[in-house]
């Protein structure tokens, strides 16, 4: 959260008072910069507390008028003068255009060093970081926490939770596996729109005034799904750590499901050999017939059954059809 105007005004250990321009106070700080310079707006980049003895501020009317202009229109938060050092007193026309424009001009009394003004910013913004990596490292544990306890939509409950957005898990076809809240939103076409090009890694979309993450899930080289999450605040650094922290998670959870699929259709590949060739082994642990067989001949076997569990779950999704069907190799026979 920024600093404003108001929150330095209200500090106990500075005596800032405000002179002119508290329509203005609630203006974000970025920074606080003593200069004296006559025309500083070259360097400046907006959202600054200009502090100055005003050494720089005119000899004459028209010039302290200007001059306050000039920092309104580079987009400064607020001027702040010392008294007593240099003028005793803010001048009247500085006043009356800080009103004017509602930018805030402060009266920097009695044994308030400017340092003491560049610190208070320094510090908030040292503390808000620290608080905010806080923030990450707990959201982060209870990502882990719910990956066990309840899986992807706890892990992205956990994330639409910690960055107030709202969060999609897609499959292989950009079908949606999962949604928080549980419901499909109309940026979802957004979505799918933009995974025709089967982007990689981690894009940003803009909905509005707001922005969709997408992050590709699965090792290098294969995609396994994507995560989309939507935030309206702005996507800062930690909130691009949250969402790669629940990629990671919903990642291996999405190997381990492969992987388990993989090695039950290995398991099933012999008996259902065994019952299409007539030669059963064993009780077959096959649903009732009738069955419904598919037959696809291809001229590389290598590891087609595990291409093919992939293939039939992205045909069919996490379905009981598809934990009911089984798939055999047959190489050797027809």
């Amino acid at each position: 959260m920024a600093i404003t105007v108001r929150d330095i005004t209200a500090d106990p250990d500075l005596e800032v008072r405000v002179a002119a321009g508290r329509s203005g106070l609630d203006r974000a700080i970025r920074w606080a910069h003593v200069i004296e310079l006559h025309d500083p707006v070259r360097w400046l980049r907006g959202g600054e507390l200009v502090l100055t003895v005003g050494l720089g501020l005119g000899a004459d009317e028209r010039a302290r008028r200007a001059y306050v202009r000039r920092l309104h229109g580079a987009g400064c938060a607020g001027l702040g003068l010392a008294v007593d050092v240099w003028r005793r007193e803010v001048p009247p026309e500085a006043l009356e255009e800080g009103d004017a424009l509602g930018l805030p001009i402060l009266r920097v009394e009695g044994e308030t060093p400017f340092v003491a003004v560049v610190e208070a910013v320094a510090d908030h913004y040292a503390a808000e970081r620290t608080r905010e990596q806080h923030r990450v490292l707990t959201a982060q544990d209870a990502m882990a926490r719910a990956s066990l306890r309840s899986g992807p939509t706890g892990v992205m409950g956990e994330l639409s939770s910690a960055t107030s957005g709202a969060s999609l898990l897609l499959d292989r076809n950009g079908m949606t596996s999962a949604a928080v809240p549980d419901t499909e939103p109309p940026w979802h076409a957004l979505v799918r729109s933009a995974l025709a090009g089967r982007p990689r890694g981690m894009t940003v979309l803009a909905d509005g005034e707001a922005s969709v993450l997408l992050q590709t899930l699965g090792p290098t080289g294969r995609t396994l799904g994507w995560l989309a999450l939507r935030c309206t605040s702005p996507v800062t650094p930690h909130v691009r750590m949250l969402a790669n922290h629940a990629a990671s998670l919903l990642a291996v959870d999405l190997l381990h499901s492969r992987d388990a699929r993989r090695a039950l259709y290995r398991e099933r590949a012999p008996v259902l050999l065994a019952a299409v060739t007539g030669r059963p082994r064993a009780p077959l642990p096959l649903p009732v017939p009738p069955w419904e067989v598919v037959c696809l001949r291809t001229p590389s076997p290598d590891r087609l059954l595990d291409h093919a569990a992939d293939a039939l779950t992205d045909v069919l999704g996490d379905t009981a059809a598809a934990r009911d069907s089984a798939l055999c190799v047959l190489e050797d026979v027809l």
